[in-house]
């Protein structure tokens, strides 16, 4: 039986991950998270919360707003090669008001620095935005 793992709370939206792989944002949009990050909720949910509290400490002292926060994080997601996360901030970016052409921007500002491997992210980030869930 899956049981919720904690809480984490963001300037603009709570998280319950309750059932192990979907949420809803306040704005009502749903949200996925990976099996990967769903499994590590559900086995480790001390070294979750942890995590989780770590992940607002940050969020509450950027002076980032939260469209361009998640756009910015989609462009790191996408330089390390990290595409299992891109689906969710793509969600959350959307949810913020960010546009297709933005999501798409922000998966490829990296190319000069990181090269091709943000080309792989491509896929991802344009299916979460178009079906506006995973």
């Amino acid at each position: 039986k899956k049981e919720s793992a904690g809480c984490h709370q963001r300037k603009n939206k709570m998280c319950g991950f309750t059932n192990g792989t979907s949420m809803r944002n306040k704005g009502g949009f749903s949200m996925s998270v990976s099996k990967a990050f769903a499994l590590f909720m559900q086995e480790a949910p001390a070294h979750a919360e942890a995590w989780l509290q770590a992940a607002k400490s940050l969020d509450a002292a950027s002076a980032l707003d939260k469209k361009t926060e998640e756009l910015a994080y989609l462009a790191v997601l996408a330089a390390t090669g990290n595409i299992s996360g891109v689906p969710f901030h793509v969600v959350s970016a959307k949810s913020h008001g960010a546009s297709r052409e933005e999501v798409l921007s922000a998966v490829l500002v990296g190319l000069p620095a990181a090269g091709a491997v943000v080309i792989g992210a491509i896929p991802a980030a344009l299916e979460a935005y178009d079906s506006g869930s995973r």
